[in-house]
């Protein structure tokens, strides 16, 4: 696909060589028969995206490569439908069936690319027509569009899944969690000291009238599919299941802020998140998040506080201070590259 570290710089040359490089992929695209040649060229689609937003190359360009990626992935839904309903059999010797990992592929993407592949042409039209009206789009917005329902049916478990799971529709998204909501206490917000533009995951100001942001964006709202401005304050719905890996991507995509997950350092989504953050806290004393209720134990979970951007490290340096746990910051003299989520499983 080319050096893209030539488009890291721009000059008279640059947008000719993208516009180039565009086209090539999306002609390599309809000739793709391999899903994970199709995986690498998504992959590859959003590094060129990134490159393009740092080149300020304009948001057109951001649109191509974004293009560029649906496309791919679309293609790879189509042929894990084809492989879907191919004759179950033992397969012949020396050629084994395909597996998520030896594709390139992890659940999340496998997930987005049938949603999109299972997608009727009309719908998926209204999705491109939607990358080029909107000033700024994600993927994460254009799947909200895209949502629809499927009944669960039976697939090769080759592939890594006993049944098909739910779309990623982001209207779905239970912000509530499996039974309860977890809230967080005014005593952190106590500890950090700072004030947030934008709650992007809030049970609403009533609820919560100790969080200080001026701004909340409810379960009615769904705050994946509304535009974030200035520091925001995010405690998302905790589960892979509940959509935190796309609420992971769109906070690393914003870089301002501070969010609140769970303490599992060895999940993919934590290191991921961690690997691109400014500061990280780990609390302490455990948070016992609100209603608490009487005769049950509290929380057992440990959380970290992860920040990005001047006004989250300064929230983390301070609940630092007031003694809620010890803060490990980056070195931001050494460069630093975010890597998408779904490219950790290689």
């Amino acid at each position: 696909m080319g050096d893209l570290a030539t488009l890291s710089e721009p000059d008279s040359g640059t947008l000719v060589r993208f516009n180039s490089a565009i086209d090539l992929a999306l002609q390599a695209v309809v000739e793709a028969d391999d899903p994970a040649q199709l995986a690498r060229m998504s992959d590859w689609a959003e590094d060129l995206r990134i490159l393009a937003r740092r080149a300020q190359l304009g948001i057109q360009a951001q649109r191509r490569a974004l293009r560029v990626r649906l496309e791919a992935e679309r293609r790879i839904g189509q042929l894990m439908q084809q492989i879907d309903r191919a004759p179950v059999g033992r397969p012949k010797k020396g050629f084994p069936k395909p597996n998520l990992a030896s594709i390139g592929l992890n659940k999340t993407m496998s997930q987005r690319a049938r949603l999109l592949g299972a997608l009727p042409q009309r719908k998926y039209e209204v999705l491109l027509g939607r990358i080029e009206t909107d000033t700024e789009i994600t993927l994460t917005q254009l799947l909200g569009l895209g949502s629809h329902r499927r009944k669960q049916a039976e697939t090769d478990s080759s592939w890594g899944w006993g049944r098909h799971p739910k779309p990623m529709a982001l209207n779905n998204v239970d912000f509530a969690g499996a039974s309860t909501e977890w809230l967080t206490p005014p005593e952190i917000f106590e500890a950090m000291g700072v004030e947030f533009s934008l709650d992007v995951a809030s049970p609403g100001p009533t609820r919560v009238p100790w969080i200080p942001a001026r701004e909340h964006y409810t379960k009615c709202q769904n705050g994946l599919v509304q535009p974030w401005r200035g520091p925001v304050w995010m405690n998302c719905p905790f589960g892979v299941r509940n959509g935190i890996m796309m609420w992971i991507d769109r906070f690393l995509d914003h870089r301002n802020g501070v969010a609140l997950v769970p303490d599992f350092t060895s999940t993919e989504w934590w290191q991921h998140l961690t690997r691109h953050a400014d500061a990280v806290l780990f609390v302490r004393p455990k948070i016992q998040f609100l209603p608490r209720q009487p005769g049950r134990p509290g929380n057992a979970l440990g959380s970290t506080l992860v920040a990005i951007g001047p006004a989250g490290v300064r929230a983390l340096q301070n609940a630092e201070g007031n003694g809620r746990g010890v803060c490990f910051y980056r070195d931001l003299r050494k460069p630093r590259r975010i890597v998408p989520l779904r490219r950790l499983k290689k």
